[in-house]
């Protein structure tokens, strides 16, 4: 049946562009494994704590971050839950050819804040 075989490579397009879309995401998160980044809470009009970029769980709902530095001191590792993250500002790993002021930021909504 003609309308079975559509629906077949409908299911298997949807299935290669989920393997495709998650295995992007992964290369994303590795490349900022390391990179110093300024962290802006919910609530706060500027950054209020800086880290290494370690790494964000399978479901992408925590970061993980080294040497967290902010209000409460200094932790050597830290989980931050992305919902109560509004944006993370990277800094560059390259820092003789660009500018030392120069950052890419990236914001991250929670699924809260995304059903709004």
């Amino acid at each position: 049946d003609a309308d079975a075989d559509a629906d077949a490579d409908d299911a298997d397009a949807l299935a290669a562009c989920r393997v495709f879309l998650k295995l992007r995401a992964l290369a994303v998160w590795d490349d900022l494994v390391g990179r110093e980044c300024d962290i802006t809470l919910v609530g706060d009009r500027e950054p209020c704590a800086n880290a290494r970029f370690a790494g964000v769980d399978a479901r992408e709902r925590a970061f993980a971050m080294e040497a967290l530095r902010g209000a409460l001191g200094t932790h050597a590792r830290a989980r931050v839950r992305c919902e109560d993250v509004v944006s993370l500002s990277m800094r560059r790993r390259d820092r003789e050819s660009a500018d030392e002021d120069e950052t890419r930021t990236m914001t991250c909504d929670s699924d809260d804040e995304r059903a709004r």
